[in-house]
């Protein structure tokens, strides 16, 4: 499932702090260091390419939908829905690829299976979970009992009881994206992420008030930083830190003149 980016956000938060939603093409990395700093590349022949799933840490696994965990546990590329269980319906659907999911539990968990795109709204109750629209829109009971649709590439409005399996802060009454200050420490003090699929804020560490905060400028940023601060969100090019070209297909030229002229204004007006 590729997720696309919403431009309007990123529109929004381009004025508030640096943030990315795209993850660089691995061939953008110039340097061994710069490359293997990021979870999903690996340097081989001067050159850097795209990690097996079997080379990419359990961690990280199924934070990159072409990648799995099969039932021996270990990373792999994703394959037919119904080799996979989970303990939950909605990890069915999301860490096991394009899946639905079983019903009932069997032995304590869920037997992914395949599925048939639906119209979320038209779905009774019992068969609303396990469902997609297309590939930004998957269907789930509302705080009402309706099914509905919902967007999987920002964590505002997801259900608070599937929120921390998309990556989502679910610590008080709405589910929500982490912010930098949900980074307690220096080491943690790198990206806040809108979900697993959504946009990432870029986060810097204040040595004065001992708090993490939203990063407002990249430009201190080495080579072998810009990969790893942004974890793979930023390349270096014309020795600067640069955000990653766009991923959409229909537009990739003008939506990346956009993002990158909404970058130059915040900088500018710091």
């Amino acid at each position: 499932m590729s997720k696309k980016i919403i431009l309007c956000f990123i529109f929004l938060s381009a004025f508030q702090a640096l943030s990315t939603k795209n993850r660089c093409d691995c061939t953008l990395f110039g340097g061994q260091t710069e490359c293997e700093n990021v979870p999903y590349c690996s340097w081989s022949n001067n050159a850097c390419g795209l990690k097996n799933c079997s080379n990419i840490i359990l961690e990280r696994c199924e934070t990159f939908f072409r990648c799995s965990i099969n039932p021996a546990g270990t990373c792999e590329t994703t394959g037919d829905c119904s080799k996979y269980t989970a303990t939950t319906q909605i990890d069915c659907m999301f860490k096991r690829g394009n899946c639905a999911a079983e019903a009932t539990q069997t032995n304590g968990v869920y037997k992914c299976k395949s599925y048939t795109a639906v119209t979320c709204a038209s779905q009774t109750a019992e068969n609303c979970k396990n469902s997609f629209e297309n590939e930004n829109s998957f269907c789930w009971l509302n705080s009402q009992g309706k099914c509905q649709s919902y967007d999987p590439n920002t964590c505002s409005g997801i259900p608070l009881e599937i929120c921390s399996n998309l990556g989502c802060d679910a610590s008080g009454s709405e589910c929500k994206a982490y912010t930098c200050a949900s980074n307690l420490t220096v080491n943690t003090c790198i990206l806040a992420n809108d979900g697993y699929f959504g946009a990432k804020t870029l986060c810097k560490w204040n040595t004065t008030s001992q708090k993490c905060e939203e990063r407002a400028d990249i430009t201190e940023l080495t080579q072998n930083q810009c990969s790893l601060l942004t974890d793979g969100g930023y390349y270096w090019l014309d020795n600067k830190c640069t955000v990653c070209p766009v991923e959409d297909d229909t537009d990739d030229t003008s939506n990346a003149i956009l993002l990158s002229s909404l970058l130059i204004i915040h900088l500018l007006v710091q």
